[in-house]
């Protein structure tokens, strides 16, 4: 965790040490994850944090970060470019260089891994990719089209894939409610 930097809740950047609310999703981490959340908690870092380690050890792997909205997209994806940006120059500049860093992905074609945010907006979301690692955010405030992307990005994802749909509440109805 002393590579991964993150921005306290001070605005500082600061080492990734996980909070208790993290420290009990990883005690009860699966390949398939739904979490129930409160705001605030730091579970989209740490799913972030988890799967930003995996696309960078395991080389071929594609991992995906699906938000409701462009913006929210944006914002969880910050996270992992200060991950990315705050690595030490030796590793940065080595093994770990990318080809390709903007608002929606970072590629490292040494390790022929990639980590790219998409939209539930998007219906064609993670079609025609197979998809080891996904984190659906804020799944209770996708849209109908939404339900249609969480099918098709669930179908990409092997049964050796991780999956993490997480959400505050938003009553008893929609996608992530079922």
């Amino acid at each position: 965790g002393e590579l991964l930097k993150i921005r306290n809740k001070e605005g500082q950047e600061a080492p990734f040490v996980p909070n208790e609310a993290q420290q009990t999703i990883a005690a009860r981490w699966g390949q398939k994850n739904i979490v129930l959340k409160a705001r605030q908690s730091g579970i989209s870092t740490y799913v972030a944090a988890r799967f930003y380690v995996d696309t960078i050890t395991r080389p071929g792997t594609l991992t995906v970060q699906v938000a409701h909205d462009q913006r929210s997209a944006e914002d969880i994806f910050r996270i992992v470019h200060r991950f990315q940006e705050n690595l030490p120059d030796w590793l940065r500049e080595g093994a770990l260089k990318t080809s390709r860093s903007n608002v929606r992905q970072l590629v490292w074609p040494r390790l022929d891994s990639e980590y790219r945010v998409e939209t539930a907006a998007d219906p064609n979301a993670g079609r025609g990719m197979t998809i080891r690692n996904l984190h659906c955010s804020e799944v209770a405030m996708w849209s109908r089209d939404g339900g249609e992307a969480l099918v098709s990005l669930r179908a990409a994802v092997p049964p050796s894939g991780q999956v993490v749909l997480e959400s505050t509440p938003n009553g008893a109805g929609g996608a992530f409610y079922q």
